[in-house]
């Protein structure tokens, strides 16, 4: 993983990510990547599910779009 994303994560899981750093990193890296991330870090349910809320199927679509594009 990125080192931006590494530091995002050692400022503590007590900490709420906005829901564009959300959106970013889904775009990134996918979901599920994220979502594995956040979990080895110590998100717990709770904060899976808030992160989940800042994500619609377009925001999924484009990230996975913009992924086929890139490679």
């Amino acid at each position: 993983m990125g080192s931006e994303l590494q530091a995002a994560g050692e400022s503590g899981a007590e900490t709420r990510m906005s829901c564009s750093d959300v959106r970013y990193y889904v775009e990134k890296y996918t979901a599920e990547v994220a979502e594995m991330y956040a979990r080895s870090r110590g998100a717990t349910d709770a904060q899976i599910n808030r992160a989940r809320r800042c994500l619609t199927p377009a925001h999924v679509r484009r990230a996975e779009r913009w992924r086929t594009s890139a490679e």
